[in-house]
């Protein structure tokens, strides 16, 4: 858990198939996660990667080095750390329990209780 998430500003649009192969093949990074953005406030269109830990600053270099036509520049590095990961899994596993309480609650007022177990049921038994 955990990682880098760098944000970058550019002036041209790289598409996403080829910096994730630059990024593989230069920085050794497998499965980066590549967001083109939009400002709402500015308008202006930014580039997010997440990346795993202590490797944003390998990837921006060989973006700048790979695509000096985008004119790539750091605007934000952010590390996150595995505690910060791990609150937000947990954080998530309890909003999905608390969830499916408030489906099976609804299901069994709404319909009959014996359909809201099977809806619940369905919940786990579907990968």
């Amino acid at each position: 858990m955990g990682g880098d998430s760098v944000t970058l500003s550019f002036s041209q649009e790289i598409p996403a198939d080829k910096l994730r192969a630059a990024i593989a093949r230069d920085a050794d990074v497998k499965e980066p996660v590549i967001q083109y953005q939009k400002d709402l406030v500015t308008g202006g269109a930014f580039l997010r990667i997440t990346l795993p830990s202590d490797t944003g600053a390998k990837v921006v270099g060989a973006l700048v080095k790979d695509f000096p036509e985008a004119k790539f520049q750091e605007k934000e590095s952010q590390h996150i750390g595995a505690t910060i990961g791990a609150e937000i899994q947990q954080a998530a596993i309890a909003a999905s329990f608390v969830s499916l309480i408030c489906i099976l609650f609804y299901v069994a007022v709404r319909y009959e209780f014996s359909f809201a177990v099977g809806a619940c049921w369905r919940f786990f038994t579907t990968s």
